[in-house]
């Protein structure tokens, strides 16, 4: 029944080109030859030989190592690649998630989405840190800490029920 998965040699036997599996090797047969390692990916300009990639960040002011690739598609993401270091990127991210929770947004709304894209621009490319209306830092006072709920989301609209 094996026998028609077999290719079978001019004598019967088994292929000679077929490897047996180490169950059907004996123990003091020579390991099967491996061919030698490909070689190593050219280096791209990505990633210079020496260390990680610097770029001037505009955000930091300084010489900083970059990020691996653009954050996403497009002239903006090539854009953020060529002049943002991977510390400033981080910070944006972090006040990506700040303007995300203190508004409510949901990424799948284009309007949420035309929103953040319009802060990181202000935030990376333009001298200011905006924080969303009537936010206030954790732990630092505010009506949070006289017994008043935190600003909590968008500011509701006219007519609006409160948000519980």
């Amino acid at each position: 029944m094996l026998n028609k998965f077999f290719k079978r040699g001019p004598e019967g036997g088994e292929d000679p080109d077929q490897t047996p599996t180490s169950a059907e090797t004996p123990a003091d047969a020579p390991p099967p030859t491996q061919e030698p390692p490909a070689a190593p990916p050219a280096v791209s300009e990505a990633a210079a030989p020496d260390g990680p990639r610097l770029v001037y960040c505009l955000k930091l002011k300084r010489e900083l190592p970059g990020l691996d690739r653009p954050p996403f598609s497009g002239e903006l993401g090539q854009r953020i690649y060529d002049h943002i270091s991977a510390a400033a990127w981080d910070l944006w991210k972090r006040q990506a998630v700040m303007l995300v929770n203190h508004y409510g947004l949901v990424g799948v709304d284009p309007e949420a989405r035309r929103f953040l894209n319009e802060q990181m621009e202000i935030f990376l490319f333009e001298d200011e840190d905006p924080v969303p209306e009537g936010w206030v830092p954790e732990g630092q006072g505010g009506p949070a800490a006289k017994g008043a709920p935190a600003a909590k989301g968008a500011p509701a609209a006219k007519g609006a029920a409160p948000r519980k």
